[in-house]
């Protein structure tokens, strides 16, 4: 009965903010096409000299490239990487974050310092140009933009947690289990961790978006996924040179970035509304 009513009142959050409700739609809509991509859509490599450049029609819904390429195709497959890289990445930065923020949270003293300064180091740099840097010594790839973009979020989940955990320590409940002996690790576990779980979610799934953007940034200026895989930053790369005769190959692959960048975000409104209880009334 109580998970029901859990499940009841989340619907009703989700009622009362219908642009989240929209965007999770979306985002699942996004998710299952990238799911089914070689249901839906041709080769994405298969070249056809003789179709360059055709604009959108029934058959070609997006229109060809400069390799006759059917740019639909493109797109869609392109969807499976930027979503892989966008969850995959952040899943990394959030496990390594919440442990690093934790630990230097919880314990003070010279540990956190020094995780402090590092994290400083970290942040100093825009994550598009860690990443830039990170890939120009690893190589490009899609486990090396992966690394490259949990890396560069690590310091900004860490520095979130550790604000959490500070506050936490120094309530009540956590000066009542250290006062009955219980050992750090189960506070940690049992007590820390399921009050920082609900920020660290609703950033999660901000930071999905922003990594979908580090990714075609990165496959823009060459240092992404490698050719001849789709990237949407590489479809519009390729498309910048035909932008007069052909704007149907940098359009789609620009809306497709806006569209899902848009609807991780309209998710997180709606996560942030869930997880806070002013929100939810």
């Amino acid at each position: 009965m109580e998970t029901q009513a859990q499940i009841g009142r989340l619907f009703r959050v989700l009622r009362k903010n219908r642009i989240s409700f929209i965007g999770i739609i979306l985002a699942f809509l996004i998710t299952a096409i990238a799911m089914i991509a070689p249901l839906i859509s041709d080769n994405p490599n298969e070249q056809h000299v003789l179709r360059q450049y055709e604009p959108p029609s029934l058959s070609h819904l997006f229109g060809t490239d400069e390799y006759g390429r059917d740019v639909f195709a493109r797109v869609v497959w392109g969807a499976r990487i930027s979503l892989l890289v966008g969850v995959l990445s952040v899943f990394l930065a959030l496990v390594f974050g919440v442990a690093i923020g934790v630990i230097g949270g919880y314990k003070g003293g010279v540990i956190d310092e020094i995780i402090l300064r590092v994290v400083d180091i970290f942040m100093s740099f825009p994550i598009l140009v860690l990443g830039l840097f990170v890939l120009a010594v690893m190589g490009s790839g899609i486990s090396r933009v992966i690394m490259a973009i949990a890396l560069a979020m690590t310091p900004r989940v860490a520095r979130l947690v550790r604000g959490t955990t500070l506050s936490l320590k120094e309530m009540q409940f956590i000066q009542a289990a250290r006062a009955i002996g219980q050992r750090d690790s189960k506070i940690i576990f049992f007590h820390i961790l399921p009050n920082v779980v609900g920020d660290v979610i609703v950033m999660g799934a901000l930071w999905v978006g922003t990594a979908i953007l580090v990714e075609s940034s990165l496959s823009f200026v060459g240092l992404g996924i490698s050719p001849p895989t789709p990237s949407w930053g590489a479809i519009i790369r390729d498309g910048l040179d035909h932008l007069r005769n052909a704007p149907h190959i940098p359009i789609s692959a620009g809306l497709a970035i806006f569209v899902t960048v848009f609807s991780f975000n309209l998710v997180a409104d709606g996560l942030r509304d869930i997880s806070d209880p002013k929100l939810r009334g």
